[in-house]
């Protein structure tokens, strides 16, 4: 995914250990703080809630995330914490423990498989689909103003994604024993969850795209740029896009 996105990117995350450790996540995009922020808060919120007292109630899921200094951040937070105490609801009307049922199985879970070149990946969340005893449903938290999944070319490049994710936990032996089945992408910039099926098809597709990526890469000489307004927020500008020269050949200078 990295090499089509851009060549060089993906020769300086394999080849310039620096650059990669040198990279702030934070950096300067106001956009980017606000996804960090929400994901950060996210993962600490499910620890809290464990280690809060039963019966649970609405309030003590809004204050197990923090007040963020930013307002709309904050109204992120009242969302959250409302449709996860909604689906607590739904799952107590179905589950004798659902408090057990509501935990996820995972969270923020680096996954990776040994292959021709190597399949790594980072997953927000993995939860035991309630009902099931082996069906797992992969959790992304996406906040941008572009992950809007009723526009199908969105839809299209999420399930890409997803199916790249659950090609390396299928043959991952933690997940011998469960079955990765579905989606789910929680957006609090639109307040929206999306919820769908990874088929056979997308699995196929992505494998597909794999291999044709990998002999790409094989049989690519240089790694070239390419170039467009994303590479200000890029892990590698500095390296890559760093000389006064080559800025003002990329015109961002």
């Amino acid at each position: 995914m990295m090499y089509k996105n851009c060549p060089k990117q993906f020769w300086y995350f394999y080849n310039d250990k620096a650059a990669r450790e040198g990279y702030n996540v934070l950096g300067e995009n106001l956009a980017m703080n606000r996804g960090q922020e929400f994901h950060l808060a996210v993962d600490e919120f499910y620890d809290k809630i464990q280690a809060s007292q039963l019966p649970w109630d609405i309030h003590e899921f809004r204050i197990a995330l923090p007040q963020s200094k930013d307002d709309v951040v904050n109204g992120w937070f009242d969302w959250y914490a409302k449709s996860e105490w909604e689906r607590f609801e739904e799952l107590s009307k179905e589950s004798l423990e659902p408090d057990k049922a509501f935990m996820p199985l995972h969270t923020e879970l680096k996954v990776e498989l040994p292959d021709r070149i190597n399949r790594t990946g980072h997953v927000d969340r993995i939860d035991l689909i309630p009902g099931t005893k082996n069906e797992l449903c992969i959790v992304e938290y996406k906040c941008g103003k572009s992950y809007d999944m009723e526009k199908s070319y969105m839809l299209t490049k999420m399930n890409a994604e997803i199916g790249f994710y659950a090609a390396i936990l299928n043959k991952d032996k933690r997940f011998n024993q469960y079955r990765i089945t579905h989606w789910k992408c929680i957006n609090p910039f639109y307040e929206k969850i999306w919820y769908n099926n990874i088929s056979g098809v997308t699995l196929k597709a992505v494998e597909k795209a794999y291999n044709g990526l990998v002999d790409l890469v094989n049989d690519k000489g240089p790694f070239d740029r390419k170039t467009s307004v994303l590479c200000m927020h890029c892990p590698y500008f500095e390296p890559c896009l760093g000389s006064e020269e080559a800025r003002k050949e990329f015109g961002f200078i």
